[in-house]
C-alpha cells in the first residue's frame, strides 16, 4: 500500500487533532505510505477531494456550511474508490438515511467514538480501496489503450498525481 491518504473533515479542531493523534500511532508502521490530512472547512474538503486520490474519506456530519452527506456524496462522484465514513455526535434517522442513500458510506460511528472501531473502520475502508482499485484495474475496457489501466492505478495510489503544480 503505497502513497495512500486520509482525509478527516470535522468543524471542531480538537476532534481532527485526536484523530490525527490516534491515526499516526496506529499506522506508525506503515508511515510514510499512509498520509493523512485534516479539513475544518467543508468547503475546502471538498477542494481537496477533488484534487487529491484519497483512499478513505471521514466526515463528521453537522458542520457549518456544508453537510457531512454532501461531503462525502462529492467524494463518491470525484473519488468512487474510496472509502466513506461518517462521524457524528447527533444520530437522527434522516441524517442516517441521507449518509446511506446520497453518499453511500461505509460505516457510519457515533461520538465519542471508541479507538478500536474507528482504526477497524479505517483499515476496512483501505481493504476496499484496494478492492475497488483492483476491480477498476481488472474491468478496463478491451479497447482501450495499452496501459490506460495502470495509469489510472498511479493516479490513485500517487498521492502528488492529481496536485495542481505549484
Amino acid at each position: 500500500m503505497e502513497g495512500l491518504r486520509f482525509l478527516f473533515v470535522d468543524d471542531e479542531p480538537h476532534i481532527l487533532q485526536a484523530v490525527l493523534r490516534q491515526v499516526r500511532h496506529h499506522f506508525r508502521a506503515w508511515s510514510p505510505r499512509i498520509q493523512a490530512d485534516v479539513e475544518s472547512d467543508p468547503r475546502r474538503a471538498i477542494e481537496l477531494i477533488r484534487s487529491r486520490p484519497y483512499a478513505v474519506v471521514v466526515s463528521d456530519y453537522r458542520m457549518p456550511g456544508l453537510t457531512g452527506v454532501e461531503v462525502l456524496s462529492e467524494a463518491r462522484q470525484c473519488l468512487p474508490t474510496a472509502a466513506r465514513v461518517m462521524l457524528s455526535g447527533q444520530v437522527d434517522r434522516d441524517g442516517l438515511a441521507a449518509a446511506i442513500n446520497a453518499a453511500q458510506v461505509h460505516r457510519f460511528l457515533v461520538k465519542p467514538w471508541c479507538d478500536a472501531e474507528l482504526m477497524a473502520a479505517l483499515e476496512a475502508g483501505l481493504a476496499h480501496h484496494q478492492t475497488e482499485c483492483q476491480q477498476a484495474l481488472s474491468t478496463a475496457p478491451p479497447s482501450a489503450p495499452p496501459g490506460a489501466g495502470q495509469q489510472q492505478a498511479a493516479a490513485v495510489s500517487d498521492p502528488d498525481a492529481n496536485r495542481p503544480p505549484a
